[in-house]
């Protein structure tokens, strides 16, 4: 299989930058190969780029690590995975109780509070507040309420992980 390396002979195998990670979902027809090695079909990408040619790459864990000065791919991939299972879980958690108010059902859970409303059309929507801000408004009405819970999960805990020097642990 064609591969970075194969085309570009001559390019650096070392000193490239961990720009971000993300989770292509379980389903293997979303994922990719490894743009670096183009063996490895990938469900957590990570995006590196090298500064003095320029290029950026899609590449899998372990060449990732192999690429960057400071390996944090690995890293990055288990928290990934730590955040899909999550994102699984969270529909079902038991901490979803009916509101005071009953106007809703409600979930406190790291610093978050998660307010959910069922609309006219008994579609449910979304509001969340994290410590100290305004209320935040998930777009959209869900006829799934685990769909439902599922964005407004990601809204608080996006799918990509942007790196800066270090790893930022959520």
């Amino acid at each position: 299989m064609a591969s970075f390396w194969h085309d570009y002979p001559t390019a650096p195998r070392t000193g490239w930058v961990l720009d971000s990670t993300g989770d292509l979902g379980r389903d293997p027809k979303n994922h990719i190969l490894c743009e670096a090695c183009g063996e490895q079909r990938v469900r957590y990408h990570h995006r590196v780029h090298h500064p003095a040619i320029g290029a950026h790459l899609e590449v899998g864990c372990e060449c990732a690590d192999l690429m960057c000065a400071v390996p944090r791919a690995a890293a990055a991939a288990a928290q990934m995975r730590n955040r899909a299972s999550r994102l699984n879980n969270f529909p079902h958690l038991a901490g979803w109780v009916e509101a005071r108010s009953g106007t809703g059902t409600r979930l406190t859970r790291g610093g978050v509070f998660f307010l959910e409303n069922t609309a006219a059309t008994g579609s449910f929507y979304y509001s969340l507040k994290r410590d100290g801000g305004d209320w935040e408004r998930v777009s959209g009405f869900y006829r799934d309420r685990d769909a439902g819970r599922r964005a407004a999960f990601t809204h608080v805990y996006p799918a990509e992980i942007r790196h800066s020097k270090r790893l930022i642990l959520r």
